[in-house]
Order: C-alpha cells, then structure tokens, then sequence
C-alpha cells in the first residue's frame, strides 16, 4: 500500500507526520489519511512532493509500495543513463511512473534514451 510506504519511509529519515506536511503544503491530516489508506492516491504534485520530501525517487516508492515493478537490468541501464546524461532523469522518471499502464514504454523510453546519448556522442567526435 502506498501510504504504508510513505509512513515507512517518513520514519525511517526522521520526519513526524507534521513535518512532512508543512514541506509538502499539505495538513497534517492529509498525510495521515494517507497513511492508513483513507485516501489511496493524492494528486500527482502532491505524491511528487511527498517523494522529494523523503528523499526518494517517486519510482522507487512507488515500487516500494508494490504499484511500479520494473525489470532490475532496465533499472541499471536507467542508472547509467541518467549518470551520463543527468538531464534525462525528468523523462525516464515519468516513464517509470506510467509503465504499470504500459510495460513496453519504459523500455522504449531507454531505447529513445540511449539513442539520443549515441547522437550527442556523434556530434561531439565530429566537432572535435
């Protein structure tokens, strides 16, 4: 569940239920419908806040919460990616948020991913 997860992480880095809250922009009572699963899914804004606040990627909580699973190898070659190429985060972190709807879209993101790195290494060898 989503908000076990949430709850999992606030108390694994120290945050009280009030704290999360005031850095989010939410109340108090807001995290903890969350938490117990009164509200199953706030706004997307409000669920990457919540993300940014614990200090963990969206993808990863969400997959902490059993809703995101995604292939360990493509989780790697998502890494590199994104160690190369830090501009790519945004695109291949939205690509993981939607591949619960469709699988194929994530890898198909790292293909697009992978091809514009390749195209950006070309044009650097022939400036150079």
């Amino acid at each position: 569940m989503l908000g076990q997860s949430i709850a999992a992480r606030r108390k694994q880095i120290g945050l009280t239920q009030e704290q999360l809250a005031e850095a989010v922009g939410v109340a108090r009572g807001t995290i903890a419908q969350l938490e117990t699963g009164l509200i199953e899914w706030p706004r997307p804004e409000t669920l990457q806040k919540i993300a940014e606040t614990l200090r963990i990627p969206l993808h990863t909580l969400l997959r902490n919460a059993g809703i995101v699973q995604i292939d360990p190898k493509l989780e790697e070659e998502i890494a590199e990616l994104v160690a190369q190429v830090p501009e790519l985060r945004e695109l291949l972190d939205l690509a993981r948020g939607i591949s619960t709807e469709s699988p194929e879209s994530l890898s198909d993101v790292v293909r697009f991913a992978r091809w514009v790195l390749e195209e950006e290494r070309k044009k650097i060898r022939a400036d150079g």
